[in-house]
């Protein structure tokens, strides 16, 4: 009983230090007077759209940002 309750412990641990990770990396910020544009490796390639100030969202190891752009 102890071990499949340490195991459970374990696991969601594990699982909400991973789920954590991910999200901390899903996000991303353009500072104020900068742009940004967004690659993607999957759905082709860079996008047409250049990112405004603020915060955003992107999905990490598909889309790759670049910024600064200085316009």
């Amino acid at each position: 009983m102890v071990e499949r309750v340490s195991n459970f412990v374990l696991y969601l641990g594990g699982s909400l230090v991973a789920g954590t990770f991910f999200l901390n990396n899903c996000f991303y910020t353009v500072d104020a007077g900068e742009r940004a544009i967004i690659f993607d490796r999957l759905f082709g390639g860079l996008k047409g759209d250049v990112i405004g100030e603020g915060m955003h969202f992107y999905l990490p190891f598909i889309q790759v940002k670049e910024n600064p752009i200085f316009l």
